[in-house]
Order: structure tokens, then C-alpha cells, then sequence
């Protein structure tokens, strides 16, 4: 018969390794080596224990085409995907382009106020409406004044145009139209 050999137990190292394998009367414990995360493929759900290995996930994939990196990952935590904003192109437009973590952002188009005002540049999806006042034309209060009359009105996409009134030489012509806010003074030679 022969005497039984006893040796010491392996230590694990548990900065780097984990118990796989549990010693029994008979047997040493085994020790495995902690699992390594891949930065930027994967996040740490669980930590490791004395006994078990630390467990990962692999990260969320964002579709980029519809979505951005709302929040970031951690080694510890995955990344949040978010929609990116629709803008109502037809009362909005883009001012900022979404990217990878950034989201796409809109503002209201101006409403140009047609009474007085006309487009003078066409929004664009990307840029806003530009809106400017119609000229106002120097119509005179006084039947032979100088001035203008409207030569052509405005409209919503374009300004209004205003042309002098034509002056008779009183010398030698007369009214014979006076002028309106749309129609120019007509002259006529006086007779002799």
C-alpha cells in the first residue's frame, strides 16, 4: 500500500481568471482566464464572480439611414438608436443634417404676408423662404403732382413695378387722362 500525496490547491488569479472547476478531495480546482471584450463590438452585462466567467452582449447596430447614436456605449452599457426628426417639408425646413449622433433638425418656414409683402426666394428643403415688400410706389395726392403709377401690380412671387408719371409741359400741352394709381396722366397739345 502506498501513502496518499497531498498537494496545495492552485491559486486563481482573480484580477485575470475565474474558478472553472471547482477542487474536490481528489481533484484540483481549474482556473480559466477572463473573457476579453471587443471595444466597439460589445458591452459587459455581467461582472465576473470568483466562479464565473464576466458575460457580454454584442452592441446595437444603428441603421444610419433612419436612425443616430442618441446615447453612447460604455463598456458597460449599449448604445441607444433613436428615428431621426422628419421634417414637414411642406412648413419646415432641414437647418441641421442629421448625422451618426446627431439628429436632423427642422424650423418653420417664414409665411410671407402677401398683402404686402411677396417671395422673393423659393424655400428649398435646406433653406427657408425669403420674403420682401412689395416697392411702394410714390402715388401723388395732387392732380398734376409728379410721382408714379403701378406699371405692373405685384403678385405673390414678384415685386410691383413702379413707373414715373409722365409731365405735361403746361406750356404747350394739357391733361387730357389724368393719372390713376394704375394708369399713367395722358398730354395733349394744346391748340392754338
Amino acid at each position: 500500500t502506498s501513502d496518499r500525496v497531498c498537494a496545495a490547491l492552485t491559486t486563481c488569479d482573480y484580477d485575470n481568471q475565474y474558478q472553472s472547476t471547482a477542487p474536490t478531495s481528489t481533484s484540483d480546482r481549474a482556473c480559466s482566464a477572463l473573457t476579453t471584450i471587443s471595444a466597439g463590438t460589445d458591452y459587459q452585462v455581467s461582472q465576473s464572480t470568483s466562479t464565473s466567467d464576466r458575460t457580454f452582449l454584442p452592441l446595437t447596430t444603428c441603421n444610419y439611414d433612419l436612425q443616430y447614436e442618441s446615447t453612447p456605449s460604455t463598456p458597460s452599457s449599449d448604445r441607444v438608436c433613436s428615428s431621426v426628426t422628419a421634417c414637414d417639408f411642406g412648413s419646415e425646413y432641414q437647418t441641421f443634417a442629421p448625422s451618426q449622433t446627431s439628429d436632423r433638425l427642422c424650423a418653420s418656414m417664414t409665411t410671407c404676408n402677401y398683402g404686402t409683402q411677396f417671395q422673393s426666394t423659393a424655400p428649398t428643403s435646406t433653406s427657408d423662404r425669403g420674403c420682401t415688400d412689395h416697392t411702394t410706389c410714390n402715388i401723388p395726392a395732387q392732380q398734376y403732382a409728379s410721382g408714379h403709377w403701378i406699371s405692373v401690380e405685384g403678385t405673390t412671387i414678384a415685386d410691383r413695378v413702379c413707373s414715373p408719371l409722365t409731365l405735361c409741359s403746361f406750356t404747350s400741352q394739357y391733361e387730357s387722362l389724368s393719372p390713376t394709381a394704375s394708369s399713367n396722366r395722358a398730354c395733349s397739345a394744346l391748340t392754338t
